[in-house]
């Protein structure tokens, strides 16, 4: 989870709020380390092969592909100081990502206002999940990746996907 990020200044609807950058990594999605919410509701994260390079806790996913061995994950772990880093989930999200490398606003975003994403818009990996605690009023309770959310959820963000992640 991030720390949280504030609009310093009201942030129109439909604009580029921010874009990222970072170490790019692909990664067999079958290797991928794991964040799961385990049963005492305590979050944590399994690296399947303890190979530190596969516990990209902050990263995002910006493309797949298919490999004789299964599928492969492409992700960009953000630069130290990305507003990404920062950024907080919510399932009553005011942006989105654009494309691959840019944060979208989905309504105006008025100054003081926390500046959150959903999860699921940044994860492909169908073993990703985690509770969700955002307390808006349309919450999910548990954030998985975007091959999970319904048809009504991913609605507004459709448009601005990349488009591996319309195929999933």
């Amino acid at each position: 989870a991030g720390k949280g990020l504030v609009a310093k200044a009201k942030i129109k609807a439909y604009t580029r709020v921010f874009g990222f950058h970072g170490h790019e990594s692909e990664i067999l999605q079958a290797r991928e380390a794991r964040h799961s919410t385990l049963p005492d509701g305590k979050d944590a994260w399994f690296n399947l092969d303890g190979n530190p390079d596969h516990y990209l806790p902050n990263a995002v996913c910006i493309d797949q592909k298919e490999s004789p061995e299964g599928l492969v994950n492409r992700w960009v772990d953000p630069v130290p100081d990305s507003p990404l880093r920062f950024l907080n989930h919510s399932c009553n999200t005011n942006t989105t990502r654009l494309q691959k490398f840019a944060v979208w606003s989905l309504r105006d975003i008025k100054q003081g206002e926390e500046i959150t994403m959903d999860y699921s818009v940044l994860e492909v990996n169908p073993e990703c999940h985690m509770k969700c605690e955002c307390c808006s009023p349309n919450c999910r309770g548990e954030i998985r990746s975007v091959q999970f959310l319904t048809p009504e959820q991913i609605r507004g963000y459709w448009k601005k996907l990349p488009r591996f992640m319309k195929m999933i």
